[in-house]
């Protein structure tokens, strides 16, 4: 192998190494920005269930629904370089998130109802699943460059 190669090789690993330790720390930002949203979310949850006003599901549906719009803010300013225009943007992470509330709304149903899991336990396992799918749909396609 030529210097030249050589040289071309190290600066293509030193790269792929600062991309990673790039999105590592945008993930960490993320995940700080969603425990403001997820406060809320859960904020929003415990009352309205130890209010007795609706069932677990519903209540964490309307807690997720909140969590969401501190999300959107927060994620927009602090975490992803905005590529897009707010209404671009903002109908994409509507859409993430979504598809997020159904997969949190289906963890907490299964976990509270069939598996007869306490209703924070089920919430606990919904927020890690949510967290990596919309880390992952608004990085990629949310916030991402417009093509």
């Amino acid at each position: 192998m030529h210097e030249h190669d050589s040289r071309l090789t190290v600066a293509r690993r030193r790269r792929h190494v600062d991309g990673l330790i790039a999105l590592g720390h945008q993930f960490l930002r993320f995940a700080g920005v969603g425990a403001c949203g997820t406060a809320v979310h859960y904020l929003a949850y415990v009352v309205l269930v130890q209010a007795r006003m609706i069932d677990a599901v519903l209540a964490s549906a309307a807690g997720f629904a909140a969590g969401a719009v501190v999300n959107y803010g927060l994620s927009a300013c602090l975490v992803f370089q905005r590529a897009r225009g707010h209404r671009e943007a903002l109908w994409r992470f509507m859409t993430v998130a979504m598809i997020g509330l159904a997969l949190n709304s289906t963890v907490v149903a299964v976990a509270t109802l069939s598996l007869q899991l306490h209703y924070v336990v089920a919430q606990l396992s919904a927020t890690g699943a949510v967290l990596l799918w919309t880390f992952t749909g608004n990085r990629w396609w949310t916030f991402a460059e417009a093509v």
